[in-house]
This record gives structure tokens, sequence and C-alpha cells, in this order.
């Protein structure tokens, strides 16, 4: 391709990164359908960052840890043009929701060549633990650039994949913006009330016969059951 056709095909390059929510009670499955999407799904599987407050991604195969921003940001420098799997983990010294601010701010400034139409290459932020990280019950103020990803991340091509145990306790607006929902088993009421505001009460009934697994898949007003096809602690 030459350079004037390539300068016309990041100019009118799509803003379609997405925000998928994966929610379900511990031992559910969630984090084996996380791992599936940014394995094997072309959209998300070549560039990606994750965010893992629990340390879920440790000694994940493939994953590349650090435990500062420094750290993963050297890495992305140096990865750059290749494929990358990073993970930062959190210290316990460390607070989860400024380190996610900090990370989102920042992901602003490495993605303005996609939002300028210089560079087509999309990332994937996985975010675990959304309900510690960004809870709907908090008094701090200062998350504002992690919000406003939320709102334009697909014109900075970023995409979010937010994981948690408890629906109920994340932020709204977060939930709202999802395009996709994975619904696995859930062990709360008041997350089921959550699903129910998404899906309806007919298709929620659904949820509480789901075994470990398997999951509803929401996606355009539209519902479909699946099913894990791995399970990453024996891999």
């Amino acid at each position: 391709m030459d350079t004037a056709a390539k300068k016309r095909k990041l100019d009118t390059m799509d803003k379609n990164a997405k925000i998928i929510g994966i929610w379900g009670g511990r031992g559910s499955g969630k984090s084996t359908c996380t791992k599936e999407q940014i394995r094997y799904n072309d959209a998300y599987k070549d560039r990606v960052i994750v965010f893992d407050p629990a340390g879920d991604y440790a000694d994940e195969k493939g994953f590349s840890g650090y435990k500062t921003l420094k750290g993963l940001y050297t890495a992305l420098r140096r990865n750059w043009n290749g494929r990358f799997r990073l993970v930062i983990t959190l210290g316990e010294t460390d607070d989860p929701e400024a380190l996610l601010e900090q990370l989102a701010k920042d992901l602003f400034k490495i993605q303005e060549p996609y939002k300028a139409g210089k560079d087509h290459r999309q990332i994937t932020l996985v975010v675990e633990e959304m309900s510690i990280c960004y809870p709907e019950k908090t008094l701090s103020k200062k998350q504002q650039s992690f919000k406003r990803l939320i709102n334009l991340g697909r014109h900075y091509g970023v995409n979010i994949i937010g994981v948690s145990q408890r629906m109920a306790e994340v932020k709204k607006n977060f939930v709202g913006n999802c395009a996709e929902h994975y619904f696995l088993r859930m062990g709360s009421y008041a997350d089921y009330q959550a699903v129910g505001r998404i899906i309806g009460p007919q298709d929620t009934e659904k949820l509480k016969t789901l075994k470990t697994h398997h999951y509803l898949h929401f996606e355009q007003g539209k519902i479909a059951r699946g099913k894990n096809r791995c399970d990453f602690r024996k891999s």
C-alpha cells in the first residue's frame, strides 16, 4: 500500500473500540471468559494491558507483570510495534482508584496518534475487580480521566473490558456504556436486580439456572447462551 493510500485508510478509520462488561460471582467462570476474549478474539488479543488489583494474572502464561506504571510503560515502548500482554499489579499500599485514574490519563496521551488518524492500532484495557477500583459508592472525585475514557475511549482506540463479581457495586456510567455484557452465575439478589434493569426480569430468571462457565451474552438487545471453551487453571 502506497503512502497516500495508507493515509486515506487512517483518515477514514472507524472509531469502533468497545466497552464490554463481564459479571459473575466467585467461581462462576468470569476470569476464564475474560481470558478467552483477550487470547482468541482478534479484536482484542494483540495489544493488551491488564489492570489487576487481585494479582490473578501474576503467573499467567504469555503475560508480563509490572509493579509500577513506569515499568509497564517501558515495556510498552519496547513492544510497541509488536504484540504485548502487559499486567500492572498493585502493592499493599497502592490506591486502586488513583492508579487506574493515572493509567487512564496516560492512555489518552499514548493513543493520541490514533485519534489524530496517524496510527490504526488499538489497545485493550482489561480492568479486573471493577467494584474495587471503580465503585458505585465512593467519596473519591479523582477518577475523571477514567470516566472520560469510558465516554471517549473509542475515539482513541481503547477497548475496555471491565470484570467484577458485583455488578451492582460498579458505577452505573460504566455499566450503561457497555456495548456487550457477559452475565455468569451470580450470588446476590442486588446483582440480579442490576442485570434485570438491562435485560428485563424474564431473562434475568435464566441466570439462576446457569452452571459454572455458562453465561448469557447480551448485545444490541439480543440474548444468546454461551459457554467458556477453556479452563485456564489447567493450562
